[in-house]
């Protein structure tokens, strides 16, 4: 009789705490959507303006490379594009910067070549909490995001409430 009130206490624990995780899914997912949207209304007309000066300026405005995301999911994560075309597909630090547009310095000083991200955030791929998605060829990133769990936000959320 005591074995079983204890397993029952024990299921009703777990219960609790698996209810808590997805509460703060709902809530992160939600503060992703309601953010991302608002964001993309309110700076439409800068996304369109730096859309057309990176058309301009090389014809192709939207850089599309696939990332790890969320649940280590690959997604195609869009940017404006800020290197020239043909640049080979390595972390942007390890590309020499005559690679860069002139346009591109610009809006990379300014982090605006990231606002396409917002639909991936509103898509569903990323979200505004947690890590960056990593390039597929990053193995040594993605095993240590894979030892510490951080390819799952509500994990990562859930571990920070806990403290």
């Amino acid at each position: 009789m005591w074995k079983n009130n204890n397993i029952e206490h024990d299921q009703t624990i777990l219960d609790k705490e698996i209810n808590k995780i997805l509460k703060i899914y709902k809530f992160i997912r939600i503060y992703d959507i309601f953010f991302s949207t608002l964001l993309l209304i309110i700076l439409s007309p800068l996304i369109i303006l730096i859309l057309f000066i990176c058309f301009f300026e090389s014809r192709n405005p939207i850089f599309i490379q696939e990332r790890i995301g969320i649940y280590q999911r690959p997604f195609k994560l869009f940017k404006f594009r800020t290197m020239k075309i043909n640049t080979p597909s390595k972390a942007s630090h390890l590309i020499n910067e005559n690679y860069v547009t002139n346009f591109g310095k610009i809006i990379r000083l300014l982090k605006l070549d990231e606002l396409p991200q917002l639909l991936n955030v509103l898509n569903g791929d990323m979200s505004l909490v947690g890590p960056r998605p990593c390039l597929p060829n990053q193995k040594e990133l993605i095993k240590m995001r894979e030892k510490y769990k951080l390819f799952n936000q509500v994990y990562i959320k859930y571990i920070c409430e806990k403290s």
